[in-house]
């Protein structure tokens, strides 16, 4: 039921990639693209008359490659850690842990040594913390979890099963609460800042965490949560706490199940 067809895009000006789902209708435009289709005049098999692609033929391949072609579960723009531990930092797609790595250009990662001494740890622990100097923690504890939110998508792989959803707090307006969400996911992944407020209903939360979860998207963020909201929605506390998501696709009959491998943060606001 969670299986769908995507097609995946690289943008030619940031190597930002993204999917599409396709659906039948998709596919019959994808094979059109890259095909003629006409019936000869009977009498004169040097005349064509020229005709759209039948729709059945479509649907068929879609039917008949569903389960040959390779499982994508993630995008991510920086180096990772596969289920074995073995750190993947080639761009492309990565049969392991299914997951196309698509680094921004112009990004330069310096591998690691394979035996770290204790200065090395330190040295990265200080260059991991180095740019959330400035936000007012609260104490260690507040540091610890921010350590831990910017490690996880790194070893996401090497976790079976769910992980925790993070929750940013703040003691009044302006301290950064955003900007550390940002922070997160720009080391973390790359690319844009997929941020979005809360949603009025559980209809909305549903349409919402499914399209999200459908383009593949590493990490929602829902941000500027007011104090007073409660995060109630039978939708959402599904995808807070299950290891896959189901829902109904908007504008389709279909449903989808898509496995919530992905990371969970939600940034409160203190007014």
């Amino acid at each position: 039921m969670g299986k769908r067809i995507a097609k995946l895009t690289v943008d030619p000006d940031t190597n930002a990639a993204s999917t599409t789902i396709l659906g039948w209708e998709a596919m019959l435009q994808e094979i059109q693209s890259v095909t003629t289709w006409y019936t000869p005049k009977l009498g004169d098999d040097m005349k064509r008359t020229f005709v759209p692609m039948p729709q059945i033929i479509a649907k068929t391949v879609l039917a008949q490659i569903l389960d040959k072609l390779p499982k994508l579960d993630m995008i991510v723009g920086t180096p990772f850690f596969d289920k074995n531990g073995n750190l993947v930092a080639t761009p492309g797609y990565h049969k392991e842990s299914a997951t196309y790595y698509a680094p921004a250009y112009g990004l330069n990662v310096t591998l690691p040594p394979e035996r770290p001494t204790q200065d090395d740890v330190a040295a990265a622990l200080s260059t991991a913390m180095e740019p959330f100097i400035d936000f007012p923690f609260d104490g260690p504890s507040s540091k610890a979890h921010t350590l831990a939110m910017l490690l996880q998508p790194l070893v996401r792989n090497m976790i079976d099963g769910r992980c925790p959803a993070y929750l940013i707090t703040k003691p009044r307006p302006d301290t950064g609460a955003g900007y550390l969400a940002e922070s997160i996911h720009a080391i973390a992944f790359g690319g844009s800042y997929p941020t979005s407020s809360v949603k009025n209903s559980d209809e909305e939360w549903d349409k919402f965490l499914l399209a999200k979860l459908r383009s593949s998207a590493p990490m929602i963020v829902i941000d500027n949560v007011p104090i007073s909201y409660e995060l109630k929605a039978s939708s959402l506390a599904k995808y807070m706490t299950d290891d896959a998501y189901s829902g109904r696709i908007l504008g389709k009959s279909d449903d989808a199940e898509i496995a919530v491998r992905n990371m969970r943060l939600s940034a409160v606001s203190s007014g």
